[in-house]
């Protein structure tokens, strides 16, 4: 087992697992007094990666290769219909860090080389990508968390300095992030 998640209502918890500890994880879902399991993904040669929950626990943020084996891509996933989407295709190591509690939007993280990313903030109808970490390389985020009225994305980031600090970006009304 590599990574477990409750779901905001606590009914389920997601895990993934890779059965005989390879790198071919699968997402599964079970009740907590361990009822009710069930493989999300496919179960092949592809690999995914759990990322977490939307905030009203109806959907899944889950990262795979299943597209190419170069790349992970973001994709969602609906609990209650079992559709797995793709969002975005990255050309790299990408995922989700999470999604706006109106469901519109998400955080996308994305490694451009060794000590460089980005962050993203993803239309999730349309998939179009806005830069929220505009720099000069090198340059590392982490987190990417929306506030609760989707107006800010918390990060970490050593933008312009020696040691990661505690940032944010504001969303405008246009839906274009400010500076960090």
């Amino acid at each position: 087992v590599g990574f477990v998640r409750w779901s905001p209502d606590c009914k389920w918890l997601a895990f993934t697992l890779a059965h005989g500890g390879g790198m071919n994880e699968q997402v599964y879902l079970i009740r907590p007094d361990g009822t009710g399991q069930r493989r999300l993904t496919e179960g092949g040669k592809e690999t995914y990666r759990l990322a977490g929950w939307s905030h009203d626990g109806r959907v899944l943020m889950v990262g795979s290769n299943r597209r190419t084996p170069s790349a992970i891509d973001a994709y969602t996933y609906d609990v209650a219909s079992g559709e797995l989407r793709l969002v975005v295709k990255n050309r790299g190591v990408g995922g989700f860090t999470d999604l706006s509690r109106d469901g519109k939007r998400a955080v996308l993280f994305r490694l451009e080389s060794r000590g460089d990313n980005n962050l993203f903030l993803v239309d999730l109808k349309d998939g179009s990508e806005t830069l929220l970490t505009p720099h000069q390389p090198p340059g590392s985020f982490a987190g990417g968390v929306f506030s609760p009225d989707g107006s800010t994305v918390y990060l970490s980031s050593n933008k312009d300095r020696d040691l990661n600090a505690f940032a944010k970006a504001t969303i405008g009304k246009d839906g274009r992030p400010g500076p960090i």
